[in-house]
């Protein structure tokens, strides 16, 4: 207000060069906060597309050997329990 005022009083119709400047500023600024948004959000997207790297496969393998070891555990167990039931 220390600067439209006394702007204002020299020239009436510079309200409307106020109110453009606020109003392509406000857009300017939700446009950037708007692509920040989009950038991330982008950028999580292509972090969950990436593919596993080494170390996560050979755990994965490792998971999977000790599921058929328990698998083959409880398979046993359930014969043996069968044989003797």
């Amino acid at each position: 207000m220390d600067i439209v005022r006394p702007v204002m009083e020299i020239f009436p119709l510079a309200w409307v060069f106020f109110l453009l400047f606020i109003l392509a500023s406000t857009f300017t600024l939700l446009n950037l906060f708007i692509a920040v948004i989009v950038n991330a959000i982008q950028q999580e997207h292509i972090g969950e597309a990436k593919p596993p790297g080494d170390s996560q496969i050979a755990q994965l393998r490792l998971d999977i050997a000790a599921l058929r070891d328990d698998l083959r555990t409880l398979r046993a167990s359930a014969s043996g329990a069968r044989d003797r039931g």
